[in-house]
């Protein structure tokens, strides 16, 4: 059941739209292994210098970040062949355009056959114009808007089998072409993230290599139309916004975990006030007298962070929604864990220290004595 739950939503979500197959969506984000589970297809091995981000830098979650010398190679996954219909879509944040131009994705045959190759990058000489590359052959986007502006941006590019070539920025079109030519992409190699299939097997052939972040790559076995792209970056925007709501939410429940330990230490203090009374003319200072009050809603506190910790632990373990909502949320758990105890007692604190203003009557003897009780 690790990603079952993931699974089903993320399927049932993208079905209601178009019924394309996934072959492969790579979300970056970590698992205890080291390595990047896909929802659907295998895990990449990060080569050079690449790695997995830390603190949910990715567009949802982690991503792969890359250094301009380094990729990641899919495991036994050599991508769509022959002249097949596909869709690549991916999200990239860099600020660096090789000279000889930057690709983000790749796959096929080193040789030089025509048309053996499929790879996706960015125009050299350009900041915003895409290039769709097949050894021999090629297909351009559009030009606009800088892409190498070092913000996230959803990237798709579509083959149809018929020599149509679509391309997408920001879920909306950014150009087609007409190929005089069929694709003849050879399933040779695994593909690779973050450099051309050429680059990656010759290391450093024409250095067009990523400098920045890729997230959430996805490969169809269809040419998606311009409604899937659009959904396809609705998707992780409606991610980001659920994040937010659940922070909201979790704010909101703070606020009334504290009204609730108030509203019980304020019980407690009431119950209380002939022992208060009692200490008071013993002569007990004050802060031993508020002392029990406050360890009480501190413990309370303690107590619900811990239950909320295990909670959000098991459930995302058991349900596998982590590589849904991504780890911008849930983070490193056992450090969520350790937040939520440490917000829980913080609540517990500043609940008691509320009910005990509320409803401690001040010591008549420490007041002036115009206003003492007689």
């Amino acid at each position: 059941m690790k990603n079952y739950a993931a699974l089903l939503i993320m399927v049932s979500l993208m079905t209601a739209v178009a019924p394309a197959v996934v072959e492969l969506h790579l979300n970056f984000d970590t698992e205890e292994d080291g390595l990047s589970p896909a929802l659907v297809g295998t895990d990449a091995t990060l080569m050079g210098n690449a790695t997995i981000t830390t603190g949910g830098q990715g567009i949802s979650g982690e991503a792969l970040q890359l250094d301009g010398e380094s990729f990641a190679q899919l495991m036994d996954y050599k991508g769509i062949g022959g002249n097949d219909a596909r869709t690549v879509s991916l999200w990239v944040k860099t600020a660096v355009n090789q000279a000889n131009g930057t690709f983000f994705i790749g796959w096929g045959d080193t040789g030089l056959g025509a048309r053996v190759r499929y790879d996706l990058g960015l125009q050299s000489g350009t900041a915003g114009q895409l290039r769709n590359e097949f050894n021999a052959g090629a297909a351009t986007s559009a030009t606009g808007a800088p892409i190498t502006d070092d913000v996230w941006h959803h990237i798709a590019v579509t083959y149809d089998g018929n020599r149509n070539v679509a391309f997408y920025l920001d879920g909306d079109p950014y150009g087609t072409a007409a190929l005089t030519w069929d694709l003849a992409t050879l399933l040779t190699e695994d593909v690779v993230i973050g450099t051309g299939i050429r680059e990656a097997t010759e290391w450093g052939a024409l250095a067009r290599w990523t400098e920045g972040l890729i997230d959430d790559v996805q490969i169809y076995n269809t040419a998606l139309s311009q409604a899937d792209i659009e959904w396809l970056t609705m998707l992780n925007r409606l991610v980001a916004g659920a994040v937010i709501v659940i922070v909201l939410l979790l704010a909101s429940v703070g606020v009334a975990v504290s009204i609730v330990i108030a509203r019980t230490i304020g019980l407690g203090v009431t119950a209380r006030l002939h022992v208060v009374e009692i200490q008071r003319i013993l002569g007990a200072p004050e802060w031993l007298i508020r002392r029990p009050f406050v360890i009480m809603g501190i413990v309370q506190g303690a107590i619900g962070g811990v239950v909320a910790g295990i909670t959000v632990t098991g459930g995302a373990h058991l349900f596998g929604i982590v590589p849904l909502i991504g780890r911008s949320l849930v983070g490193n758990l056992p450090q969520v864990t350790i937040g939520l105890i440490v917000l829980g007692i913080t609540l517990g604190w500043w609940g008691s220290r509320s009910a005990l203003a509320s409803t401690l009557p001040p010591d008549p003897w420490l007041e002036p004595p115009e206003r003492r009780r007689t």
